[in-house]
């Protein structure tokens, strides 16, 4: 079922993540600059995981992990999704993305943030997503504010500490 969804804006064309994403994805997640405020780079192995975990959430709940691509070239120019996430005792619908640095600062991924909360409320029926935010990660809060998100709450936990929780009802 997920290999036919697409999510299509005016640039960008969003499809679920698949296997045969795994160089792009370890590539756009082993990137220290990318991945300096969710945790440092993470491993291939990590990566291809995460993809085998990502098709058993998209069977149980309709939603995931996708590519994002550029609609005119097809190039993929980074992830984004929605989740299941937990952090300790808080459970809550995760929104999160990452794009290559050649691609920041030029609106991709807010544009993808809007099309895939819209997506997340339509086809999945979610009501409200949540993002959590470094915050020193001043750019991901400009495309959460972009996108329709606002400040909720500082998460303060073991794993997480001074953290930002935004939100949106969708």
């Amino acid at each position: 079922m997920s290999a036919s969804i697409k999510i299509l804006t005016p640039r960008l064309r969003l499809r679920p993540l698949v296997v045969s994403d795994l160089d792009m994805y370890a590539n756009l997640l082993g990137d220290k600059a990318v991945t300096l405020h969710i945790g440092g780079p993470k491993t291939r192995e990590e990566m291809a995981v995460k993809i085998v975990k990502d098709a058993a959430t998209w069977a149980e709940y309709g939603y995931g992990r996708m590519v994002i691509e550029l609609s005119d070239s097809g190039k993929s120019i980074g992830m984004c999704g929605v989740w299941k996430s937990s952090i300790e005792d808080l459970h809550f619908d995760e929104i999160g993305y990452a794009i290559f640095q050649e691609y920041w600062g030029k609106g991709f991924t807010t544009e993808a943030i809007v099309a895939l909360s819209k997506f997340a409320h339509e086809k999945a029926g979610l009501r409200v997503l949540n993002a959590v935010v470094s915050p020193e990660n001043n750019p991901s809060k400009k495309v959460l504010e972009k996108s329709g998100y606002h400040f909720a709450k500082y998460i303060d936990r073991l794993t997480w500490k001074n953290a930002e929780f935004w939100q949106k009802s969708v």
